[in-house]
């Protein structure tokens, strides 16, 4: 019974790389804890790439305890994921690239406002707003309302912007206009005292 034999050694060495190799299979395959889950829905929201974070919300609700605090949190942004899908899904359907047979009364309002307002801002936002106050209400949340009230707000946006863009181009050229005029004007009096000392 003296020292460890080269085969013996070498033997305790494939049982550590087993072990470890078995550990870190092990240790690779569980699920990620609720709190990392959460970090990274929360990053994925931040940085505008909530679809991206599908499943991890997902897990996370289907393991998170009810009374856990974030679980509303994450509860809401699972439902933004289906609006926006909702809405890549009616913005393909308005530029006729899909049709579907079962299109709702609100979601072909809401179809029809979004060419409009391709064609002209202001209108679309005229009637964005009589799908919200036509389907809003009791069917607040029914997530086509939701989107109609979210592109509500940005075609308000869009609407102020244009409007201000225009409003600064009118300014611009009657600012011109003014000085064609006053030198006009110059011109005028200029030719006629010329006409008078003649």
């Amino acid at each position: 019974h003296g020292e460890p034999t080269g085969l013996s050694v070498q033997v305790l060495a494939l049982v550590a790389a087993i072990a470890a190799l078995a550990f870190g299979t092990w240790y690779l395959l569980q699920p990620p804890s609720l709190d990392k889950l959460y970090a990274r829905a929360m990053a994925a929201n931040e940085n505008e790439r909530l679809s991206e974070a599908k499943n991890d919300i997902t897990a996370f609700l289907s393991r998170s305890a009810t009374d856990d605090p974030r679980t509303a949190e994450m509860q809401e942004l699972l439902d933004q994921i289906k609006i926006d899908q909702l809405a890549h899904q009616l913005e393909r359907q308005s530029r006729g690239r899909e049709k579907r047979p079962d299109v709702s009364p609100v979601e072909r309002d809401y179809i029809e406002a979004l060419k409009q307002a391709d064609l002209d801002p202001e209108a679309g936002m005229k009637k964005m707003t009589a799908i919200v106050d036509l389907y809003g209400g009791a069917n607040d949340e029914q997530p086509t309302i939701a989107l109609a009230r979210h592109k509500l707000e940005k075609l308000r946006e869009d609407v102020k912007a244009y409007a201000k863009d225009h409003r600064d181009e009118i300014a611009v050229r009657l600012d011109r206009a003014d000085a064609i005029a006053s030198d006009e004007r110059s011109e005028e009096r200029r030719v006629g005292k010329e006409c008078r000392s003649r």
